[in-house]
């Protein structure tokens, strides 16, 4: 397989392509585009594993044929923080600012947007990501696509359920055996999980993965009629101490403004967009207007049977 390197010389559809993490101010735009168009792409782990990932773009009807922006950011994020500091933890609270309801869509810089966010409430928070020394570490991504995200997280060493709507799960599955022995111990598994499918969501809720300690998504925030749905799903197969990782650019300014409206009726929600482009390999995020926000847990103020 040959392998084409950015900045050297123009992706070609039939070539694999490496993925090197795009410095602040580079035209960052550009690279991504190019790998949305590759037909498939290799990520280099922290570990120097090598992760490899075929994309589909053909897919009809569903988003989940190439890896987004966001994934590389959000695998990038993680992997810095490692496998111990996937959940949220103490060291975070000081980086922290809490996005109240009703806001409407938040653009950076937008002089034009909601007020400063509420600085953080001090609260008794345990490291979501403990667990008992004999349980390895569960993660569930949701909106999955081609996987890459997953497999990162279970070449850290946690117990990955990727999933993804049934359009994109040939391709999904094909990536998890391909990558599977990213780890030995407890190879990543794939599972399609409609978000608004109560036999779906009962499958993956009698998972003996379920409920997870950490639950990942990218862009997956691009249709108002599924914002709901998906922040129920999360309650659901979430636990008192999980945490939710949301990475996202603003694909669709309705959906993402009921996001901020709706998630603090479930959630605590923490903006670590700032956290995210400080990130060592992550620089671009802030010039590509990602955002990272940290859902907690609390009791809904609303009934989930509604």
């Amino acid at each position: 397989v040959q392998v084409a390197l950015y900045g050297r010389r123009r992706a070609d559809a039939h070539l694999m392509v490496l993925y090197e993490p795009v410095a602040a101010g580079a035209e960052a735009s550009d690279v991504f585009f190019e790998l949305a168009n590759s037909r498939s792409v290799q990520y280099k782990c922290a570990s120097g594993r090598k992760i490899d990932i075929e994309q589909e773009r053909d897919i009809k009807n569903c988003t989940g044929g190439i890896i987004w922006e966001t994934a590389f950011f959000l695998g990038c994020f993680l992997e810095r923080r490692g496998l111990d500091r996937l959940g949220w933890d103490k060291a975070d609270e000081s980086l922290e600012t809490t996005v109240q309801g009703n806001e409407g869509a938040r653009k950076r810089g937008n002089a034009e947007g909601p007020e400063e966010p509420v600085p953080n409430k001090k609260r008794k928070l345990k490291s979501s990501s403990a667990k008992s020394k004999n349980r390895p570490t569960t993660v569930l991504e949701v909106g999955a696509g081609c996987g890459l995200l997953g497999l990162i997280l279970a070449n850290l060493g946690a117990q990955v359920v990727l999933t993804e709507a049934e359009e994109a799960m040939k391709n999904l599955r094909r990536n998890v055996e391909r990558n599977s022995k990213v780890n030995k111990d407890f190879p990543p598994t794939a599972l399609r999980v409609n978000w608004s499918d109560e036999d779906d969501i009962k499958t993956l809720e009698t998972t003996s993965h379920a409920p997870f300690d950490v639950i990942v998504g990218t862009d997956v925030i691009f249709n108002v009629k599924l914002v709901e749905p998906l922040l129920r799903l999360l309650y659901r197969v979430s636990h008192d101490k999980s945490t939710i990782w949301l990475c996202m650019q603003e694909r669709c300014p309705e959906a993402h403004k009921t996001l901020l409206k709706l998630a603090p009726k479930f959630f605590e929600l923490i903006d670590m967009s700032k956290s995210l482009s400080e990130c060592e390999g992550c620089e671009a995020a802030e010039s590509l207007e990602c955002f990272l926000f940290c859902l907690i847990r609390k009791k809904p103020s609303v009934s989930l049977s509604d």
